[in-house]
């Protein structure tokens, strides 16, 4: 049940927000021509579809019973695999549709058509929203390959330092759910597949022709828009998925490196202890961070006044 929590706090909660204030920002338009008002309110359109069919895949995922087979089941409290790559599949659901949408625009018509001379790029139009979810991305797959190489043989758990008794006695053991390679190959898969369905999605809307009747730095302000959300919802994908992670390494080695009892003696590794606060700062950090990214995507960019 603390995951179902946890997957619909950092992930379903903030997508609702964003379609709410999808729909409030299409509706208020700064003065400009008719047609600049019609291409937002189409913009706005594509986004509230794109939600939609992530919150839906969400729940579709969430929704699946976690002992429907082996694959999927949970094993000492680990997550579901289904459960783990959800993400991704929400974030790939969501750029198919974007992507789609993307196509809807409206052709040129006419015998004499036009078009800027200016090229825009996948860097362009993403900036740093882009650079930042690269950044994400990167943080994920580095943590994934450490909890890899670092769990136990059993691939669910962490062990815990071997301490030696006084009399002899050793103490050992391990700790879990710990994302080890049964987990980290297939989220490491689910994280290359959305950035390009991402990439993919950013080169539709940079390649797409320009919008018929309006003036050119509306178009671009729309662009931008498109944009923005394109990565704001991917990137609310991979930073969940690397806040879960992070959170649940750093708990795993919490309580490798806490008070250990056996024999009359007790034992702790404060260094452990240390990196497992460490890894629950970051990923709180970057699951706010995610959220704060889709909240700042939701309203239209203003158009660009040139000389």
């Amino acid at each position: 049940m603390s995951l179902v929590t946890v997957g619909t706090t950092l992930v379903l909660v903030p997508a609702l927000l964003a379609a709410a204030l999808l729909w409030a920002a299409g509706r208020r338009d700064v003065p400009d021509s008719q047609t600049a008002r019609a291409a937002r309110r189409h913009e706005t359109l594509i986004a509230v579809a794109s939600t939609v069919a992530a919150l839906a895949t969400g729940v579709a995922v969430l929704s699946r019973p976690v002992a429907g087979g082996a694959a999927w089941l949970p094993v000492d409290g680990a997550p579901g695999l289904l459960w783990a790559v959800g993400p991704f599949v929400v974030a790939l659901a969501y750029c198919a549709v974007r992507a789609a949408g993307e196509l809807t625009w409206p052709r040129p018509r006419g015998s004499v058509r036009s078009a800027p001379l200016t090229r825009r790029t996948v860097r362009d139009l993403g900036g740093r929203r882009l650079r930042w979810l690269l950044v994400t991305a990167g943080l994920l797959a580095l943590a994934l390959v450490v909890t890899g190489m670092t769990a136990a043989p059993d691939g669910r758990s962490v062990p815990h330092p071997v301490y030696v008794t006084a009399d002899g006695g050793v103490l050992r053991g391990a700790s879990g759910p710990y994302p080890g390679w049964p987990y980290a190959v297939p989220l490491l898969v689910g994280l290359v597949l959305s950035l390009l369905a991402a990439l993919a999605t950013l080169r539709v809307v940079a390649r797409r022709a320009p919008l018929e009747d309006v003036p050119r730095e509306h178009d671009d302000a729309v662009r931008r828009t498109s944009a923005a959300r394109v990565v704001a919802g991917v990137q609310l994908c991979v930073g969940a998925t690397t806040a879960l992670v992070l959170l649940l390494s750093g708990a795993a080695i919490a309580n490798a490196g806490g008070p250990v009892s056996g024999f009359g003696e007790t034992f702790r590794t404060p260094q452990l202890v240390a990196v497992a606060g460490g890894l629950a700062v970051v990923g709180i950090a970057v699951g706010l961070a995610s959220v704060v990214a889709v909240v700042t995507a939701v309203g239209h960019r203003p158009p660009e006044r040139r000389p």
